[in-house]
């Protein structure tokens, strides 16, 4: 049945509307797209840092400390999807490499990577650290979610200091491809032939071959070869209806078709 949740317990009412501790507060962004309510706020906790302190770094005279390193007195910016807080400026760089490197080294040699979600740009920003990848496919299924992060938050997603890519947004990156849809359906519609590496910071159903290894040298021929026979043994009458009847619950899980 609907649950009628009380907004004022979620993390931006608990944070932000009663954190008495925050003598600063700056509502960055709020906008409601198709799938979810986006807020930003920037936050500056008096615990850390004090409100003189900050007012100090905003000052023009170079010869004021906080005012020479104003990066460490800034507001920490945060991010809620429907009330719920998503990661933060000071949180985010430990957080999303955990996320992601341990699978990028797990592997010998990551190419080609999917990245389910990721909005904010900074898993896909891990992954184009590393020299190796030729291209990254980031399904997002709210483009208004990215719109807003490459706008708000480009902590999360500036590519500018790792050496071969933009000086700006990684979603510019060449190697980057973004398709704004249903990432199970992505799957499912394409059994995730040509991907080596996936990452995910979404919950999401198991989906055939999400993850592949495969040779790290280029035969064309045997490659050929395995796609051939893995699709053969796919297409089958069990599995064929058990991939129709997935996507077909996707899609109505997302409102795109009637059941």
């Amino acid at each position: 049945g609907e649950t009628n949740e009380n907004p004022l317990h979620t993390d931006l009412a608990n944070i932000v509307l009663d954190g008495w501790y925050l003598q600063d507060k700056e509502q960055v962004a709020s906008v409601h797209s198709l799938f979810q309510q986006i807020d930003v706020f920037d936050l500056l906790d008096t615990r850390k840092t004090t409100l003189s302190s900050y007012r100090k770094s905003l000052s023009l005279d170079d010869n004021i400390y906080e005012a020479q390193h104003a990066e460490l007195f800034r507001p920490n910016r945060v991010i809620f999807l429907d009330g719920v807080m998503q990661s933060t400026r000071l949180g985010n760089e430990g957080y999303h490499e955990s996320l992601v490197q341990p699978a990028m080294f797990a592997h010998s040699n990551p190419r080609r990577v999917a990245i389910i979600g990721g909005g904010e740009g900074a898993t896909l920003r891990e992954v184009l650290k590393h020299d190796t990848v030729e291209n990254v496919v980031m399904i997002e299924i709210d483009e208004i979610m990215v719109d807003i992060c490459k706008e708000h938050l480009l902590d999360w997603n500036s590519c500018a200091d790792i050496e071969g890519s933009v000086n700006g947004t990684c979603f510019d990156d060449e190697r980057a491809d973004t398709y704004y849809e249903d990432a199970v359906s992505w799957f499912v519609d394409r059994f995730s032939d040509e991907q080596t590496c996936a990452s995910t910071d979404e919950d999401c159903p198991a989906v055939p071959n999400t993850i592949e290894n495969g040779d790290d040298e280029d035969d064309d021929d045997d490659d050929d070869e395995n796609v051939n026979s893995e699709r053969d043994e796919i297409n089958d009458d069990d599995e064929t209806s058990k991939a129709e009847n997935t996507h077909r619950k996707n899609k109505q899980l997302y409102g795109t078709e009637e059941p």
